[in-house]
C-alpha cells in the first residue's frame, strides 16, 4: 500500500475536475441493437446495424437514400473500439465543449443544451492539458518519492531478513556440530566400557572353561580306570565292584555340582 498519497476526482469537488468522455455506444435506430452499429443514413440521419442497413436499402422509398459507414466518436468495427472525432449521435464534426454536461458536442448538440456554457475545444484541451500536467507533477513529486522510500524500506527488510535467516541456518549448523561431538565423545566411551566388560567376560568364562576341563579329565580318568579294571575281570573286580553302586550316585552328584558352581 502507498502511503501518504490520495486522489480523488470522481465528484469534481476534489482540486482535478471530473472528465468524462463522449458515450461509447450508439443504438442503431431500426432494431436498438448496440453492437455492429457501423452504418449511417445521411437522408434519415439514422444509424444503422448491418441487418437494418439491409432492410432499409430493400425499402421501395428507402432504397435511394445514402448510406455510409459510421464515423462516429467511437466505432465499434471488428471486435474493437475505434476513436472518431464525430458526434456520435448526429454524426457531424464535435466543434464545442459543454462546460455543464462535461463533453464536447456538434453543432446539432448545441440546440440540446438550451442555457449551457460553452467554450470551444482548443480552451478545453489547453485547460485540460493543465490539469493533466499538474497531475503528472503532483505523482512525480509527491507519489514517486513515495514509492522510492517504500522500495526502499522493503530492500533494507529484505536485506535484514535474509542477513537473520543466514544467521540462524548458522546457529543451526553450530548447534548439530556441537551435537555430533558430543554424540561421537558419547559413543567412544560406551564403546570403551564395553571392550573393557568384554574382555572381563572373556577372563572369567576362560577360567570357567579351565576349571571344566580339569574335572573333564578327571571324570575321563575315572572312567578309563573302570574300564580298565573291567577288562582285567578277576577277584579284583569282585572286591572292587560293591563299591561302586554304593557310591557312583554322590560322585556324580559331586560332579554335577562341581560344574554348576563354576558356571
Amino acid at each position: 500500500m502507498i502511503s501518504g498519497f490520495s486522489f480523488d476526482r470522481g465528484n469534481g469537488r476534489g482540486r482535478y475536475p471530473p472528465i468524462k468522455f463522449p458515450q461509447t455506444t450508439v443504438e442503431c435506430e431500426g432494431c436498438g441493437a448496440e453492437f455492429d452499429v457501423t452504418w449511417f443514413c445521411k437522408n434519415c440521419s439514422a444509424s444503422l446495424c448491418k441487418t437494418c442497413k439491409e432492410e432499409h436499402a430493400r425499402e421501395k422509398f428507402l432504397k435511394k437514400h445514402e448510406v455510409v459507414p459510421r464515423t462516429g466518436s467511437v466505432l465499434w468495427t471488428h471486435g474493437s473500439w475505434k476513436l472518431k472525432e464525430s458526434c456520435l449521435k448526429h454524426d457531424r464534426e464535435l466543434v464545442t465543449f459543454c462546460n455543464d454536461c462535461n463533453q464536447p458536442c456538434c453543432i446539432n448538440c448545441i440546440q440540446e443544451h438550451p442555457r449551457h456554457s460553452f467554450v470551444t475545444l482548443e480552451n478545453n484541451i489547453l485547460q485540460l492539458k493543465l490539469v493533466l500536467n499538474s497531475f503528472v507533477n503532483d505523482l512525480i513529486m509527491v507519489l514517486l518519492p513515495t514509492i522510492q522510500n517504500d522500495m526502499s524500506v522493503l530492500k533494507q527488510k529484505i536485506d535484514s531478513c535474509t542477513d537473520n535467516f543466514e544467521k540462524a541456518k548458522s546457529e543451526v549448523d553450530s548447534f548439530f556440530d556441537s551435537m555430533k561431538k558430543v554424540l561421537e565423545q558419547s559413543r567412544a566411551e560406551m564403546k570403551s566400557k564395553l571392550t573393557k566388560t568384554q574382555e572381563q567376560c572373556r577372563i572369567a568364562l576362560s577360567e570357567v572353561l579351565k576349571l571344566t576341563e580339569n574335572d573333564m579329565k578327571a571324570v575321563q580318568s575315572i572312567i578309563s580306570v573302570v574300564e580298565r579294571r573291567i577288562r582285567a575281570g578277576g577277584l579284583d573286580l569282585i572286591t572292587y565292584y560293591p563299591k561302586v553302586p554304593k557310591y557312583l550316585p554322590i560322585l556324580i552328584c559331586l560332579l554335577h555340582c562341581t560344574l554348576c558352581s563354576k558356571r
